[in-house]
């Protein structure tokens, strides 16, 4: 665990100053978490305004799993009682719904009518399994293949 003078030091910021915005460590890593989240979920408007809109949902999906697989770590201490991370849980799911559920009109046609928000992310992270055991090539192929699966003129059984 890194000493929290040497993430102030490492800030240009004194201890004091870190102490005074965060508290305690959880507070830090809290606000830290937030950050990313909202990283991820703005990312997704700048995405529609740069890119085709498959191009676009593609690249913050990638976003995306970027946050999961670099995140993966804190989801036991996320759940572990800590009041200062009681509401990220949350947080992350209405954030990335809320930004993804913005993306996904730009697709319409381009992906199955009945595909909602929290399966694309919900799939998404269950995939992201393989990259916690240092495999990330394994996840990038399992994250391609659901997105075909979720592209428009694939016939599905059990719709």
């Amino acid at each position: 665990m890194v000493p929290m003078k040497d993430i102030a030091r490492e800030a240009g910021i004194g201890v004091g100053t870190l102490y005074r915005h965060f508290p305690h460590r959880a507070d830090l890593i809290a606000a830290v978490f937030r950050n990313e989240v909202d990283e991820c979920a703005m990312a997704a408007e700048r995405l529609c305004q740069e890119f085709s809109s498959c191009e676009a949902l593609d690249r913050w999906i990638a976003l995306y799993v970027q946050l999961i697989v670099t995140k993966r770590g804190l989801a036991s201490v996320l759940h572990s009682g800590e009041s200062a991370y009681a509401d990220l849980p949350a947080y992350f799911e209405t954030r990335l719904v809320s930004s993804l559920e913005k993306l996904l009109p730009h697709v319409t046609g381009n992906i199955r009518d009945n595909t909602l928000a929290t399966d694309i992310l919900r799939g998404i992270a269950l995939l992201c399994a393989p990259a916690a055991k240092g495999d990330l090539l394994q996840t990038q192929r399992l994250v391609k293949l659901f997105l075909k699966g979720i592209r428009a003129g694939n016939d599905i059984h059990g719709d």
